[in-house]
């Protein structure tokens, strides 16, 4: 006896939600002896700027992963 199967394959809409903040982040990465775990999350890109500036200047690293997201809605198309 043989099983039959059938595969169908659907699109998807992904779009931003226009209605939701992004949210920036950054976090240090630097490591001289130990790492360091400053890190920072605003609404805000300027913030974000800022506040990398303010921590070389305050501690000399130099080294860090800058990241945003924001939310998006998906929503299904036919199926083909």
């Amino acid at each position: 006896m043989s099983s039959r199967r059938t595969y169908r394959f659907r699109n998807y809409n992904i779009r931003a939600d226009s209605d939701s903040p992004k949210l920036y982040s950054a976090a240090c990465v630097t490591d001289k002896g130990a790492p360091c775990d400053a890190h920072k999350e605003t609404i805000e890109p300027e913030a974000i700027e800022r506040w990398i500036a303010e921590h070389v200047r305050d501690t000399g690293h130099e080294h860090f992963r800058r990241t945003f997201s924001e939310l998006v809605t998906a929503t299904p198309e036919e199926w083909q």
